[in-house]
């Protein structure tokens, strides 16, 4: 079984020779999708059921939650982590990644993918941590998040 911390070192490892799910113009990356036109998928994306539902939402993932959560967006209801996390581990996650249903550990890693400072574009076609990267790393590697 997964655990937390191969999550984190395969996706490292996985973007050192992959794009991370990011959409260009004009040769620049603009942003990054659950899944992108050309199949490559963000953090998140990659452990999804379905990327493309993710996709067709839109939104981070705090966004995504919320709305499968609270589909008619109704002030008074009060969601909480537990909520969050039942949701990823029943509905987003993979069968094989979902009793990883930790919300922040999920969010932690896709804000650490997001992040553009902590990537540089290598010569394999992927992308290598920056000094910055190489920090995040490390902390997302010593989070306990059991």
């Amino acid at each position: 079984m997964k655990t937390y911390l191969d999550i984190i070192e395969d996706t490292v490892e996985y973007y050192s020779t992959h794009n991370r799910g990011l959409f260009y113009r004009n040769n620049e990356p603009t942003g990054c999708a659950y899944i992108n036109d050309k199949g490559d998928m963000c953090a998140i994306g990659r452990y999804a059921k379905d990327p493309q539902a993710l996709e067709d939402i839109a939104g981070d993932l705090s966004q995504i939650c919320d709305w499968w959560l609270d589909p008619d967006d109704d002030e008074d209801l009060n969601l909480y982590t537990e909520d969050y996390n039942t949701l990823l581990r029943s509905e987003i996650l993979k069968e094989e990644v979902n009793h990883l249903g930790n919300y922040d550990f999920w969010n932690e890693l896709q804000k650490f993918h997001d992040y553009k400072d902590n990537w540089y574009q290598n010569n394999k076609g992927g992308w290598s941590l920056t000094e910055s990267g190489q920090k995040e790393y490390i902390d997302l590697l010593e989070t306990d998040w059991d």
